[in-house]
């Protein structure tokens, strides 16, 4: 099996020809993409899973239970960050790799995952003072074997990403979303409550990681020969505690409203935050790790950078975009429909939480870029200000609730928008100026789409139910929103450009 790694760097008199690397450049942009494709259609599978799975859960466990599961994961969640595939990260960005390498990069991480395990058991014993609860202490120790998990399954999952077979991990994740909900279902059926929810936390790792070691086929090779390691556990180094920043960025204040606001009010605002995230999250996770591979193999050549860069950033908002303003304009029928009744309060957070799905689409794929350019240093200065900027937020937020709290994190996203882009590109083949030009037909498609479908149903559904008229909604926003992009605004020969680009077989290139 060809594991894309090397024994001894190659000699000057192997470099490729200028005819070779149009060559692979070529045979590259056809593989991401259709990477891209079966990772983005996996996604799209796990969006519908998870979609089921909340809607199901919501009708069978309390909104408090899930505030209790949210307090936990938010503290043992930063330890996921340490545990999780950041290490391995050196195995896809780096352009040569060894035997020995991979071998020592597996027992960094699986020993790292071990003492992030014991600081979870300590923190264990503090978290029931912390949240007032004593049931928090047992979630917290039931939660600490997806740590290893998930780090035992990094290094195979990296393998698979490095060589391009996004296929074979879209099947991994879809698989392994379909397990975890069934066993969530399960067991809430059964009446055991948050527990439920713990369980599907730990079956997504476990089975995700016992496919990753079985298709990439990978077996470590004891070795004592550590040279190069270094760097890569430098580079994987500063990805975690990137990961880490951006983690407490982004969740922090669902720990403070659970210590200040109490389970209830937490697990409101938890649901309306999950659903918010969702789209931008599995949208980052099938397009991000081929953007990653692709960028990355491409860092020395700055048109093949550009193109592709502006290829998965298109992508991304045009899917982001859309869903942003359906979110702001029909919040409360999204809510009743997939949570039910019992979560209407909700929805005002939902709705607040809304333009967020937009920023996060335009300013999470130039991360994408930073580690593929070896930036890593100050993709963490950024995330440290993006930290700085959200907790000074939710305490503003926080005396107001979790409305309050939301309306203050889309705030704080929407100032920061341009000075962030306007850092990330500073010195990389990418202008300002494209990227608006990019997400500027999206943004006037989704935003006339989504009035002209509320102004519909606000004057002739306007006694119909929450299910209803979602359904009115997306039948009438999906087409106009279609009609206007590609036909109003010509980006129809785009995206004809980018089927034909799908379409091309591989070998035809070879």
């Amino acid at each position: 099996m060809n594991l894309n790694v090397r024994e001894s760097a190659p000699s000057r008199d192997d470099a490729p020809s200028v005819a070779g690397e149009f060559h692979s450049v070529a045979k590259l942009r056809h593989s991401s993409i259709r990477g891209g494709i079966a990772k983005l259609a996996s996604q799209l599978a796990n969006v519908a899973i998870r979609l089921l799975f909340i809607a199901i859960l919501s009708r069978l466990i309390h909104p408090a239970d899930f505030g209790l599961f949210t307090m936990a994961v938010v503290l043992v969640g930063l330890f996921q960050a340490i545990a999780g595939g950041g290490i391995a990260s050196g195995a896809i960005q780096n352009k040569e790799l060894t035997e020995s390498q991979l071998y020592f990069l597996f027992v960094f991480t699986v020993l790292l995952s071990l003492l992030v395990s014991l600081g979870s058991y300590v923190l264990s014993l503090f978290a029931a003072q912390f949240y007032h609860d004593p049931r928090i202490s047992s979630l917290v120790l039931a939660l600490i074997p997806s740590f290893v998990l998930t780090s035992i399954g990094s290094v195979p999952v990296a393998l698979l990403q490095r060589q391009m077979r996004f296929g074979a991990v879209a099947t991994l994740d879809v698989v392994s979303g379909l397990a975890s909900s069934a066993l969530g279902i399960a067991l809430a059926f059964m009446g055991y409550g948050y527990w439920a929810l713990v369980a599907s936390a730990v079956a997504w790792p476990a089975v995700n990681s016992i496919g990753a070691w079985v298709v990439s086929g990978w077996v470590p090779r004891p070795s004592r020969d550590a040279s190069g390691v270094r760097p890569l556990i430098h580079m994987g180094g500063t990805v975690v505690v990137n990961t880490i920043v951006v983690y407490l960025a982004y969740n922090l204040e669902k720990m403070l409203l659970g210590r200040y606001w109490g389970a209830d009010a937490l697990g409101l605002y938890g649901r309306a935050s999950q659903l918010s995230t969702l789209p931008a999250t599995q949208l980052s996770q099938s397009i991000g790790p081929v953007a990653f591979a692709a960028l990355s193999k491409l860092q020395d050549q700055p048109d093949g950078l550009r193109r592709y860069f502006f290829d998965f950033f298109y992508l991304m908002n045009c899917a982001t975009v859309p869903t942003s303003f359906l979110f702001l304009f029909f919040a409360p029928e999204i809510v009743g429909t997939i949570l039910g009744p019992e979560w209407a309060g909700a929805s005002d957070a939902f709705r607040l939480l809304a333009p967020s799905v937009l920023f996060l689409g335009m300013m999470n794929p130039p991360g994408w870029l930073l580690f593929a350019l070896g930036l890593q240093r100050r993709s963490l200065a950024i995330a440290v200000v993006i930290a700085m900027l959200c907790i000074g937020a939710y305490l503003i937020g926080l005396p107001y609730g979790p409305n309050g709290v939301s309306a203050a994190y889309s705030t704080v996203l929407a100032l920061w928008l341009i000075p962030h882009l306007s850092w990330c590109f500073h010195g990389t083949p990418i202008r300002l100026g494209h990227i608006f030009r990019a997400v500027g037909p999206s943004l006037v498609a989704g935003l006339t789409s989504a009035t002209m479908a509320f102004a519909a149903l606000s004057t002739f559904a306007t006694d119909s139910g929450p299910v209803v008229r979602l359904m009115l909604a997306c039948g009438l926003m999906g087409p106009l929103h279609l009609f206007i992009l590609l036909v109003v605004l010509g980006q129809r020969r785009r995206f004809v450009e980018l089927y034909s680009d799908i379409r091309l077989n591989y070998e035809a290139v070879t």
